[in-house]
């Protein structure tokens, strides 16, 4: 399991920057869907490798936060 978890993780981290890409092609009226995709498929990765229920509703609510203040980041970094 702990393989799994790592796996996770490390896919987690990998696909931030095309989350964030996709995220910013979509207007910003219905961003808040984008995000709400996001953090469902990061429930899902967290329920297939074993976490459950609530934990994997904490990890998906984690790696959107962090997710949304990549974004932010990465915004006025381009001003």
């Amino acid at each position: 399991m702990i393989l799994d978890l790592d796996k996770a993780y490390s896919a987690a981290l990998a696909g931030i920057p095309r989350v964030l890409d996709q995220i910013a092609t979509v207007p910003k009226a219905k961003r808040s869907l984008a995000w709400s995709a996001a953090q469902q498929s990061y429930l899902q990765a967290a329920q297939a490798v074993g976490y459950d229920e609530n934990d994997a509703r904490k990890w998906a609510s984690t790696v959107r936060c962090l997710l949304e203040i990549a974004f932010i980041a990465r915004e006025r970094a381009t001003f």
